[in-house]
C-alpha cells in the first residue's frame, strides 16, 4: 500500500512483484482535468492500482477509482455532484502488434520506455468518465432568445423579384 503516489514506477518491477498501490489524491493534483467544467478541485480521488503479470504482453493493471466531484452544468451554470466510479483493466503494450494479444475487455495502455506515470493512468480514466458537456439532471435552459419551434407558424411565401428574369430567356 502506497502512502503517496510516486511520479513514476518501473513497470517491469511493478508487474513482476504484483504491486498494489492505493490511497487518495486531490483532484487538483491531476493537472489535465478540465478546469472549466469543475467547480472545486479540492475533492479527493480514491484509487487502487493492482499490477499483475501477463504472458503475452508487458503486464496488466486493475484500476479502481472512486470520487465525487462538483461539476458546472453547461445548461444552467449551476453546480452539481457527479460520482465517478471506474473499475477497469488495462494491458500495457509497447508494440502495436501486441494490441491483438489483449484479452477481451482489457483496454490497451501504451508504454514508452521502462516507466509509467501512475497519476496519468488515474487521470486518463477520470477524464474518460467526465462528460464533455455536463448537464445537471433536470436542468432546463431559460432564455428569452430561445423559442419553441412548434409554436411558430410557417412563414408566408414571399414574392421573388427575380422570377421575372426567368421569362426573359
Amino acid at each position: 500500500m502506497a502512502k503517496s503516489l510516486p511520479d513514476s514506477i518501473d513497470i517491469a518491477t511493478a508487474v513482476r512483484k504484483s504491486w498494489r498501490l492505493s490511497g487518495t489524491i486531490l483532484l487538483s493534483d491531476l493537472g489535465r482535468m478540465p478546469a472549466h467544467l469543475i467547480k472545486q478541485d479540492d475533492r479527493q480521488v480514491h484509487y487502487e492500482l493492482a499490477f499483475d503479470p501477463c504472458e503475452d504482453i508487458i503486464g496488466v493493471a486493475q484500476i479502481t477509482i472512486e470520487s465525487n466531484i462538483e461539476l458546472i452544468c453547461q445548461r444552467s451554470l449551476e453546480h452539481f455532484d457527479f460520482q465517478v466510479k471506474v473499475n477497469k483493466t488495462v494491458g500495457f503494450i509497447n508494440r502495436i502488434e501486441d494490441e491483438t494479444k489483449l484479452q477481451r475487455g482489457v483496454a490497451p495502455s501504451w508504454v514508452e520506455g521502462e516507466t509509467i506515470d501512475p497519476k496519468a493512468l488515474i487521470e486518463d480514466e477520470m477524464m474518460l468518465k467526465i462528460p464533455e458537456f455536463p448537464i445537471k439532471p433536470g436542468a432546463e435552459l431559460e432564455s428569452e432568445y430561445l423559442t419553441n419551434h412548434e409554436e411558430h407558424e410557417p412563414a408566408e411565401e414571399t414574392h421573388n423579384p427575380f422570377a421575372v428574369l426567368k421569362d426573359l430567356k
